[in-house]
């Protein structure tokens, strides 16, 4: 039997340890997480079997980012209610996101061995032998996944992919696309190849990502994206004339898509096509404020065509919405540069050797 004081230690402990954090970021549903928390915990003095009432101080625990104190609770309530295989893989998920990978599989391993039919540990396994490099115990959880729940499998495989190329993180994107087009010729083909042609550009296999783009086009020859970014491909690679084609089909196939106007204006600019790289800009920038390489662009566009202070102009735009972008401080500097304004120019230099520090 667990008494009030050990409770009520535990909980202290938790708040402790939590106490820095939550000076930053508390809000008005971090106060109701805590009060639920406090709530339950009384709650639990009188009945500290209730294994539910542990896996909700858990839940909560969880949205305040207090991870240990949420693992506790977890194994309270497994204590108390041991056949609870979604306890078993709730406590894996969060032994997953804190880097605790060997606990995750345990876990995920015992939730799998309760209930065979529950594909969450299968998946949340795959995962973890893919995070840290085990592939060939990876294909096999994603086959077991598949067989169990195929929809369910390729849906949460696909939106990792999502979340990791969001985070920079390219490779465990390619890892969990590669993965889901060789188990899949039907669901959602389309946007994997695309997405996975994404991701080798932004790693710079441009060759292998043209394939990727060609066999988006094979399943739908009016992807404007795919044509878009298959010009970049072409472009990165050299063959400037092949690039421009595409980036001329992507505008005709979608003329509000802002992307299309970004990347062919970039490469008029590699073309020394300045007047007509500005106008594609234009219209980007018009399209989507938001995109500091439009500006970026645009702003190597007008220096080409001597407007030196539009160029600071809008490389100054560019540095406000990515201020850790080297490229914009080294081209502005050119820009004053050529103004005359050597202290000024001096100055961006010096940013761009500190941010390359960096």
């Amino acid at each position: 039997m667990i008494g009030r004081c050990q409770i009520l230690v535990g909980f202290l402990f938790s708040v402790f340890l939590n106490c820095g954090f939550s000076q930053i970021t508390d809000t008005s549903n971090y106060k109701y997480y805590r009060q639920s928390i406090a709530t339950d915990m009384l709650m639990l003095e009188d009945d500290p079997a209730d294994s539910k009432r542990w896996m909700r101080v858990a839940n909560h625990q969880q949205k305040i980012q207090d991870f240990s104190g949420a693992i506790v609770s977890h194994d309270m309530a497994i204590r108390y209610s041991p056949t609870d295989y979604r306890a078993v893989n709730s406590r894996g998920v969060i032994k997953h996101k804190i880097g605790d990978f060997k606990g995750a599989i345990d876990d995920y391993t015992l939730a799998m061995s309760m209930n065979a039919e529950f594909v969450d540990p299968i998946i949340g396994r795959y995962l973890v032998y893919l995070k840290i490099g085990i592939i060939d115990s990876a294909k096999h959880d994603l086959e077991l996944a598949l067989r169990v729940n195929r929809l369910a499998t390729l849906s949460t495989i696909i939106g990792e992919a999502q979340d990791a190329y969001e985070s920079g993180n390219f490779e465990f994107a390619l890892l969990n696309l590669d993965l889901a087009i060789q188990n899949d010729t039907s669901f959602r083909i389309e946007k994997n190849y695309l997405e996975r042609g994404f991701c080798k550009n932004e790693m710079g296999d441009y060759e292998s990502a043209i394939l990727d783009f060609n066999e988006v086009l094979k399943i739908n020859p009016n992807n404007a994206k795919a044509w878009n970014n298959r010009g970049f491909s072409k472009y990165m690679l050299g063959h400037l004339d092949d690039a421009l084609l595409d980036m001329n089909h992507a505008v005709e196939l979608d003329p509000t898509y802002p992307q299309a106007y970004n990347k062919r204006g970039d490469l008029k600019c590699a073309m020394r096509e300045f007047e007509s790289a500005l106008n594609d800009l234009n219209i980007a920038v018009k399209l989507d404020p938001t995109n500091f390489t439009a500006f970026h662009n645009r702003a190597i566009a007008k220096a080409g065509l001597n407007d030196h202070r539009g160029a600071i102009f809008d490389f100054t735009i560019a540095i406000q919405m990515n201020p850790d972008n080297a490229l914009s401080y080294q081209y502005r500097a050119i820009s004053y540069q050529a103004l005359g304004e050597f202290e000024k120019a001096d100055q961006d230099l010096r940013m761009v050797q500190l941010l390359q520090r960096q």
